[in-house]
Parts: C-alpha cells; sequence; structure tokens
C-alpha cells in the first residue's frame, strides 16, 4: 500500500520511501521548460504566428509538470519492486533531463510542423521529402547523448548499459553512411603526432583533476566475459565512435555554422580564428571539469583541419 505523508512530503510502502524535496518536485523543471520555450520563441520569432504561439508555454509547462508526476511514480513502483539501486542512483537523477528533453524536442517538432502556429509550415509541403544537411554531423553525437541518458537511469551506480551508446552511435553513422562517406577522412603524419601529444595533456591533467578510483565493485563483480565485453565496448566508444560523432558535431558542423548558415558551402580552409575559437571553448566546457583541457585540444583539433582542409586529420 501506498502512503502519503503531506506534512513531511514523504511517500512510502513498507519497501521503500521517497521525500519530495524541492530538488525533485519539478520545480526546476518548470522553469528551464518556461527559459527554453520564451528562447526559442524569441529567436525564431519571424516563424511563428503571434499571439497564438504563446500558447505553447503554458502548454509546455503543463507537459513537465505531467511528466514529473509520472516519474515520480514510476521511482515509487522501481524501488518498491527491489530495484532500488537504479531507483535511487539511475532513475532519480536522469529522468528529469529526460522528461525535459523529451518535451523540449516535441515542443520543436509539433509546432513548426503545425499551419496554425508556424508561417513555414503553411507554406511548406509536409508530404514532401526534405533534406536537412545539420543532421547528419548532429545526430551521432546526438544519440550518444540520448543513449547515455537511458543508460544511466536504468543502470543505477555502475553504467551496465553503456553498450547502447555503442548501438546507437552505429546506427546514426550507418543510417548517414553515404553522407558521411564523402567527406575527406584523410589524415598525415601531423594527426597522430598532435593526437599524442593530446594524449599526455589529457593524462596529465587527469591526474590532478580526476579522484584516484579503483576498478568499480560491481564490474570486479561481473563474470569474467561480461566483464571483458563492457571494458571492450568503453574502449570502443571512448576511442572510436565518440570521436568520430565529437568531430562531426564541433569542427564538421559548428566550427563552420559560426562562419555562415550554409555550412556545407564553408571549406575549412576558409574558417576564420573567431569560429575556431568559439568552437573550442564550446568543446572544452561540454568536458566539465576537464574545460582547459578539451578547450586546448579542441583548438589543437580544430587547427589541424582549418590547415589542411579536411575533417579526417581531427
Amino acid at each position: 500500500a501506498l502512503n502519503a505523508d503531506p506534512a513531511t512530503h514523504i511517500l512510502s510502502t513498507d519497501r521503500f520511501a521517497v521525500a519530495v524535496s524541492d530538488i525533485c518536485s519539478g520545480l526546476e523543471g518548470v522553469g528551464l521548460i518556461l527559459t527554453f520555450s520564451a528562447a526559442w520563441l524569441i529567436y525564431f520569432r519571424r516563424e511563428y504566428i503571434f499571439p497564438r504561439a504563446l500558447l505553447l508555454i503554458p502548454l509546455g509547462v503543463a507537459a513537465i509538470f505531467l511528466l514529473n508526476v509520472l516519474r515520480i511514480a514510476a521511482l515509487m513502483l522501481i524501488g518498491n519492486a527491489g530495484f532500488t539501486d537504479a531507483a535511487i542512483y539511475g532513475f532519480h537523477s536522469q529522468a528529469g533531463w529526460i522528461a525535459f528533453i523529451a518535451v523540449a524536442c516535441g515542443m520543436v517538432l509539433l509546432s513548426r510542423r503545425s499551419p496554425w502556429l508556424n508561417r513555414t509550415a503553411l507554406q511548406a509541403d509536409l508530404s514532401a521529402p526534405t533534406d536537412n544537411p545539420t543532421a547528419a554531423y548532429l545526430m551521432p553525437l546526438l544519440a550518444i547523448l540520448a543513449a547515455g541518458e537511458i543508460s544511466r537511469a536504468l543502470s543505477g551506480s555502475f553504467e551496465y548499459f553503456y553498450p547502447l551508446r555503442l548501438v546507437a552511435a552505429l546506427s546514426m553513422l550507418a543510417h548517414y553512411r553515404d553522407k558521411l562517406w564523402a567527406l575527406d577522412w584523410r589524415f598525415g603524419w601531423r594527426a597522430p603526432a598532435v593526437g599524442f601529444l593530446v594524449f599526455l595533456m589529457w593524462i596529465a591533467a587527469a591526474h590532478y583533476l580526476a579522484p584516484a578510483a579503483s576498478m568499480p565493485e560491481r564490474l570486479a563483480l561481473m563474470t569474467p566475459g561480461l566483464r571483458i565485453s563492457w571494458i571492450l565496448a568503453r574502449i570502443a566508444g571512448a576511442v572510436l565512435l565518440v570521436p568520430i560523432a565529437e568531430e562531426l558535431a564541433y569542427r564538421g558542423y559548428l566550427m563552420r555554422r559560426w562562419t555562415n548558415a550554409d555550412f556545407e558551402s564553408v571549406p575549412f580552409r576558409a574558417v576564420r580564428w573567431p569560429a575556431l575559437i568559439a568552437t573550442a571553448v564550446v568543446f572544452g566546457l561540454a568536458h566539465g571539469a576537464f574545460w582547459l583541457p578539451g578547450m586546448l585540444a579542441g583548438l589543437a583539433f580544430g587547427l589541424l583541419v582549418v590547415h589542411h582542409g579536411r575533417l579526417g586529420e581531427a
């Protein structure tokens, strides 16, 4: 039986209990969706039909509130079923972000295809196939990030389902293989030399920025076959797939997008310092505590691409 104490904001069963604090109340999600929807409508104000487009704001807030109710209900169900580790360390921390991403993406996709809300949808033939050049560059990285959210939500304190990231990345690379295969993937001797120097810098930074840690206990408790498979998947992701996805997104797309909206028409050699530095800064910030070595690495990779005029260098 489920018990609810309004005074303490505690939901409990005989096996599991949750205290609904301000952090997990959904207020942060409401604030995020308010900020996102307002910024979106301001930036694309010429596309939308006002004042009816303003309905997106309360609809987004209502959707995020409803999903937060479902999130807490699902948290109770998972914990009560005996999966307390997944409930506390995985689902609890990731479900809010998954809900926000789902509402934000749903609001954007539906509103841009609605002739009642969007002027461009009035003029477009929605049944005709469209070519989105951005997708091939961004979807591999976005798929990895989305799979990571789901993987962490399912895994608990240790990410058992890390291989989901590999499946997501490979599926996107395979889907856009024709377009990606046409890129220049050649590289010279400078690329591995710069890569080796960045590797040394990263190891040195990890010595100071990352806490010392042994093998995770849950990984050590796996059978040898599962443990080796997980480690190989982790290496494949970190060494092969994630770098390809990152370079497509940062050097292939963003660095040229700073220069011109029609980024595919911009040769890599035509990229100037402001775009190069801005991309390196964003790349570094995406690496959390390693923001400084990340910026330096992003600058090095960008210089290689601009100097040689091909993405394969990075």
